[in-house]
């Protein structure tokens, strides 16, 4: 004769959203006996970036929640398996805070209104494409179809290929400016201009 019983899925902790680590608990029942338990480790989040006292455990987390005007701060070094989109709509300021991004490439696509910051003179921001190939638009580690104001502080861009790409109406500002310190290094163009505009260098 056939049976039946239930699988159900607890978590006597609560473990997000403070990052605080725990474990979750798999128990198999047959009708009310317990036939077993299996502890499942649940790994600690790390925080990743903050606006104002808001804590975010993903960059892109804390883009979805930015407002426009807001500053997003880097609190931790990220390594990616692909890069950040700034929406049309986004008008921030992302703050590397002396940490550094790594992705395969394009590890910022901006299409909003973006003010770059990477650190202080003593700890440099860095953005490092870890696999750039190709196309200038498809290998640079920061692409712009949208305005980014300023570039600033001091950051170091490391990619194989191209550093900086601006797409055809496009429009960045500032790149550097007063103590700035930015520093690209590429075996390709450190900034190729497609039809875009750029008021200053420097």
């Amino acid at each position: 004769m056939a049976t039946s019983g239930s699988l159900s899925m607890k978590y006597p902790l609560t473990i997000y959203p403070n990052g605080t680590e725990g474990y979750g608990e798999l128990v198999v029942k047959y009708g009310d006996k317990v036939l077993a338990k299996i502890t499942v480790d649940m790994p600690e989040r790390v925080e990743t970036a903050k606006i104002g006292d808001t804590i975010y455990y993903s960059l892109k987390e804390a883009l979805a929640a930015a407002q426009s005007g807001d500053t997003i701060v880097l609190i931790t070094d990220l390594v990616q398996t692909s890069g950040i989109t700034i929406p049309a709509d986004k008008n921030i300021v992302l703050d590397l805070n002396g940490h550094s991004i790594s992705a395969p490439d394009n590890i910022i696509t901006n299409r909003g209104t973006l003010i770059l910051l990477g650190g202080n003179l003593e700890t440099p921001g860095k953005l490092i494409a870890t696999n750039a190939s190709g196309s200038a638009a498809a290998s640079a580690a920061i692409l712009n179809y949208g305005t980014i104001a300023t570039i600033g502080g001091n950051l170091t861009i490391e990619t194989g290929a191209g550093g900086i790409y601006a797409a055809s109406g496009s429009y960045i500002g500032t790149i550097g400016g007063d103590n700035s310190n930015i520093v690209v290094n590429t075996n390709g163009n450190s900034l190729t201009v497609n039809g875009a505009t750029v008021n200053k260098i420097g």
